[in-house]
């Protein structure tokens, strides 16, 4: 055992709780000294802050630091000790009580029970130890649930599984499976081999085999896709690494207590908006086995059934003692390593990438799902007879039980082992449940000051949740097995491929590193024939009804587009929100501007009903002050088609939401174009030049201050609150400028003016003449990318767009003429057709460049370029997201590529990406 922190003060608590309350009992080593850990683990923090009180008052002077920590660990032991430590901190001593005798308690219950049921388990598991005090125990593998953990059992290299709880969950699974297998004898698959004894259980162990063979891979991965169906048609989760075991017989799921969950309730749950919510929430990508969620991955790691490993960095995932064994003690928040799993085939000892077998994991779920879809009567009939699946405990997940567990973290700090500590904890939590009863409010609270992770159950037949001494707690707004039912009736061919969708978009590769692409002057240029306005109108009309055929419609009039973010390593996969970068807002613009051009009736009916989901989507969205990628940008659309002719009703809907988001946008932090207040300012000016609203204008001279205020330019250095700002249009100082050159061209205030000169210069100074680029520039200057990137978001494109539309005022002519280098040389070739970070953004500079000053071989090289972007994607376009992916996002998909191509035939719309009106 490795050694441990104030042992001597952890060894005495102990011995002190046996004597006083379990008669002294002796325990096995590794149990004992589990509990010793655990203990150490407790009292930690409040040892520390206690050593250091006791040295600076000369109760401890040992000589150095280590005597120091020595003397105070033997004082630490005795009866005046532990006065002050009960008096101090009430909730400590009551926290290790608890975990000692849960421990005890729960050790012997094993024994009682192992005797009990040996040679059973020795006749249906195959495990024929004849005492408990023959077996290796293992411990502290599982979270504890009402006092209670599970144990590992090992005698002769075998081992079994103790749970503190039923299996009828695993039985019910069982029997699916046989249920599957005698509907198709290839591919069988296998449950965990169980023994159930009402209140506890014991189970086979599944160990970890290598696989050796592809074609035993691919029928691994097959398999995960016949799980996958039934884990999607019984509503399970937790599926993620460590509950999928690879074995010899291919997948196995170790835990199955969470099947059949009921959508819990959600405060900012829309009726109306009922069926893009549940298309999501209750598709495949519930069970967690994908590497995809519909939340956002704030631990940016992936431990789904599929692809999570061992190995990937937790930030900020692990304390780590500093100075141990000395009164320097202390504790650091570090990264963490995630443990290793047993989820991942290998081949000669290497693991395989499980991204490559996605059309194995697709055509068993395609598979598994026909036989269900023809089977449906039968199976219903199955499932209201199973008398395991009536007397399952259903697990009920309320929160992520990490949240829990850093609550229990939050607990052991000194000040919260208080009264006055219990009580901030109590209010987390009611925070934490919204409008859940205050049954449940307590009954969390209990569990986690002990240490308990808490637990709640249900029956698939009733709609009502208990805590474990059986108070009810929660009620659900259908019962578990309706749930299911409805499911299995509702089974068909485009449900099918919906979630078969899923799967596709879940494994999608991200992007590599892409090199860029030298582009060469060639005298055939001149030879290009002009592209016809009938090949675009024909390309742009195919881009929307390609969108159009993707959009989900709802009953009561609502439509939206499944999209997917990045959020390494996993994918966030929902349905579209208001914004213009990704959102409903960018679709809208492209389809006002077909009507427009097109005069096509079904355009607008399409526009029509995304401004009603819009709309309704502002109700309970949270609001944010960013035009790209917030609910702001919904005004920006309003003014749009207000500019583009759609009526006066929208100019009063645009005014409306920006004085509904005043205070978001006043407590705006950030200075850019994209999130921040020069994105806003330049909407803004444009709204106000629109009918010289006084209110419009009262608040443009609030965030111009705010904006002056915040901006500091010493010595070739320009800051934001302190914080050095980046280069480029979409996240730097050149879409600062623009904002700033806006303003001084509504006010004539030179201060702006000249403000924007600096921040030119600013950003000059870190122009790259080896590169022919600008370089993106973070805190003490440090360069944040290995080489430089010409796109609208960084680099020439941006910064270049961003000079030509401040020419008239700046003489921008240099850096123009720089842009357009870097562009044409290594810009022409991205890995992506995108506006924000590909070919057909990186052309629509050089387009405003030819429109501005009429560049004949400038248009020689668009036309060749568009010929051959037209060529290459033959109807399908590279997005700006995952490789293989068609997003119809705006800024990085099928609706900006398909504006853009419809600005080359209607030069009355604007520039979207610097937020042209």
């Amino acid at each position: 055992m490795d050694k441990i922190v104030f042992y001597s003060f952890a060894c005495s608590v102990y011995t002190r709780i046996l004597i006083k309350n379990h008669n002294n009992i002796k325990l096995p080593e590794n149990i004992e000294n589990n509990i010793i850990q655990e203990i150490s683990k407790l009292s930690l923090k409040p040892l520390m802050l206690l050593m250091a009180v006791y040295i600076d008052n000369g109760v401890i002077s040992g000589k150095t630091s280590n005597k120091r920590y020595e003397e105070f660990d033997r004082y630490s032991t005795c009866n005046d000790f532990f006065d002050v430590l009960d008096d101090c901190y009430p909730e400590l001593i009551k926290k290790i009580s608890y975990m000692i005798t849960s421990k005890i308690t729960g050790y012997l219950d094993l024994v009682e029970r192992f005797e009990n049921d040996k040679k059973q388990i020795k006749r249906e598991l195959g495990f024929d130890a004849d005492s408990i005090s023959d077996c290796k125990i293992y411990v502290g593998l599982s979270d504890m649930h009402d006092g209670k953990e599970n144990h590992i059992l090992e005698y002769n290299g075998k081992k079994i599984v103790y749970k503190t709880r039923d299996s009828y969950n695993d039985l019910f699974w069982n029997g699916i499976i046989n249920w599957v297998n005698g509907k198709s004898s290839d591919n069988l698959l296998f449950g965990v081999r169980t023994l159930n004894k009402q209140t506890y259980s014991w189970h086979e162990y599944i160990s970890y085999s290598e696989l050796h063979l592809e074609d035993k891979v691919q029928e691994y991965y097959y398999k995960i896709g016949c799980i996958s169906f039934l884990a999607y048609l019984f509503d399970m989760t937790d599926l993620h690494m460590e509950n999928i075991i690879c074995s010899n017989k291919g997948p196995i799921v170790v835990d199955t207590e969470t099947i059949c969950q009921v959508i819990v309730d959600n405060k900012n749950y829309n009726e109306e908006l009922s069926y893009f919510d549940r298309l999501l929430s209750g598709s495949l990508i519930k069970t967690e086995l994908f590497p995809a969620s519909i939340w956002t991955n704030k631990r940016k790691i992936d431990t789904s059934g599929i692809c999570g490993r061992g190995g990937q960095i937790v930030e900020g995932g692990k304390l780590e003692l500093e100075f141990p064994y000395s009164d320097k003690i202390n504790l650091n928040i570090v990264d963490g390593i995630l443990e290793s799993s047993n989820n991942i085939p290998k081949i000669n000892g290497e693991f395989v990438n499980p991204k490559k077998y996605e059309k194995f994991v697709e055509k068993g779920f395609k598979e598994t799902y026909d036989i269900f879809l023809n089977n449906k009567e039968e199976f219903t009939q199955y499932i209201e007879e199973n008398e395991d699946l009536k007397k399952a405990n259903i697990r009920v997940v309320f929160h992520d039980t990490q949240l829990y567990q850093d609550i229990i973290d939050f607990s052991t700090i000194p000040s919260n082992l208080t009264r006055q500590g219990l009580n901030r904890i109590y209010r987390i939590i009611e925070d934490l449940c919204e409008d859940k009863k205050e049954v449940l409010i307590g009954d969390i609270f209990k569990n986690l000051i002990v240490g308990n992770i808490p637990i709640y159950f249900g029956k698939v037949e009733s709609k009502y949740v208990k805590t474990s001494t059986g108070e009810v707690c929660y009620e659900h707004n259908v019962k578990p097995i309706s749930q299911v039912l409805n499911k299995i009736e509702k089974l068909s061919l485009r449900d099918m491929e919906f979630q078969r969708k899923l799967i596709e978009l879940s494994l999608l590769n991200f992007r590599e590193k892409y090199k860029n692409k030298e582009f060469s002057i060639k005298n055939t240029f001149k030879k290009n024939k002009p592209i016809k306005s009938s090949t675009i109108e024909k390309e742009v009309k195919m881009i929307v009804d390609k969108i159009r055929n993707r959009a989900f419609l709802s009953k009561n009039g609502y439509i939206n587009w499944i999209t997917i973010e990045n959020n390494y390593p996993n994918w966030n996969i929902k349905f579209q929100d208001c914004s213009l970068y990704s959102g409903l807002s960018g679709n809208a613009i492209l389809f006002a501007g077909c009507y427009k051009t097109f005069g096509d009736k079904e355009y607008l009916e399409v526009l029509l009903r995304i401004i009603k989901t819009i709309e309704k989507r502002l109700e309970f969205e949270e609001k944010s002050s960013s035009i790209f990628n917030g609910s702001l940008a919904v005004a920006y659309l309003y003014f749009f088609l207000y500019k583009q002719g759609f009526g006066e009703t929208y100019y009063k809907k645009g005014v409306e939401l920006l004085t509904q988001h005043e205070r978001q946008i006043l407590d705006n932090s950030d200075y850019d174009l994209l999130d921040g207040i020069s994105g806003v300012l330049i909407i803004l000016i444009q709204s106000y030049e629109l009918q010289k609203d006084s209110y419009l204008l009262n608040l443009i001279n609030k965030v111009s201050d705010k904006l002056l205020d915040h901006i500091s330019i010493e010595n070739d250095k320009t800051t934001w609150k302190g914080k050095a700002m980046l280069t480029g249009l979409a996240h730097g100082v050149a879409g600062v400028s623009y904002a700033l050159i806006k303003l001084y061209e509504l006010t004539g205030l030179t201060k702006y003016k000249n403000l924007a000169k600096n921040l030119v210069g600013y950003e000059n100074f870190n122009f790259n003449r080896e590169e022919g680029n600008w370089t993106d520039i973070v805190v003490d200057g440090k360069i944040s990318r290995e080489d430089t990137v010409i796109q609208w978001c960084h680099g020439a494109v941006g910064i270049g767009l961003a000079r030509l539309k401040t020419n008239r005022t700046l003489n921008n002519m240099v850096d123009i003429d720089r842009a357009l280098k870097a562009v044409i040389k290594m810009g022409m070739y991205k890995e992506n057709d995108s506006i924000c970070h590909g070919n057909i953004g990186n052309l629509s500079f050089l387009i405003e460049y030819y429109n501005q000053f009429k560049d004949e071989d400038i248009k020689d090289i668009i036309i060749y370029r568009l010929n051959e972007v037209l060529l290459e994607n033959s109807g399908k376009y590279k997005s700006g997201l995952a490789k293989d992916f068609e997003s119809v996002d705006f800024m990085s998909g099928l609706s900006g590529i398909g504006y853009e191509y419809l600005r080359l035939i209607n030069k009355s719309l604007p520039l979207v990406s610097l937020l042209e009106m």
